[in-house]
C-alpha cells in the first residue's frame, strides 16, 4: 500500500479542519438569526413593538424619531410589558412636536404574538 507524501496528508487535514471551522461558524450565524423565545420577549421587543402601536396612531409616521431604550422606561410584570417613551414627530402644519406615550402591551409567548392593551398619546 502507498502512503501519501507527508505535504499531501497535512494540506488535507487544513482542508477537513477549514471545512468544520466554516459549519461551525455557520451553525452559529443560523443560531443567532434564526432568533428564539427569549428575543422574541424582551426589552427592547417589547420597546420595537410599543413603537410600531405608536407610529400607527401618527399623522406622519414617517418623520417618527423615537427616543432609545436609555431614554425609555421598559417595565415587564408576568406577560405585560409596560412601556413610557416619547416620540418627536410632525403635525398637521409640519412642525415637530414632542408626544410622551405609555403602552401597556400583552406578550402571548406560544403564540409569538404581541397585543396592545392600551395606549396614551400626549
Amino acid at each position: 500500500m502507498e502512503t501519501q507524501p507527508q505535504s499531501k496528508q497535512i494540506g488535507c487535514f487544513k482542508t477537513v479542519f477549514g471545512i468544520i471551522i466554516i459549519l461551525f461558524i455557520l451553525s452559529l450565524l443560523f443560531k443567532t438569526c434564526s432568533g428564539n423565545s427569549d428575543s422574541d420577549d424582551s426589552e427592547s421587543m417589547a420597546l420595537v413593538m410599543s413603537r410600531n402601536f405608536v407610529r400607527d396612531k401618527l399623522l406622519s409616521p414617517s418623520t417618527a424619531e423615537f427616543a432609545g431604550l436609555s431614554d425609555s422606561r421598559v417595565v415587564k410584570k408576568e406577560n405585560v410589558w409596560y412601556i413610557t417613551s416619547y416620540v418627536d414627530a410632525k403635525n398637521a402644519f409640519g412642525v415637530a412636536i414632542r408626544k410622551n406615550y405609555s403602552c401597556r402591551l400583552l406578550y402571548k409567548p406560544g403564540e409569538k404574538v404581541w397585543s396592545l392593551l392600551e395606549m396614551n398619546l400626549e
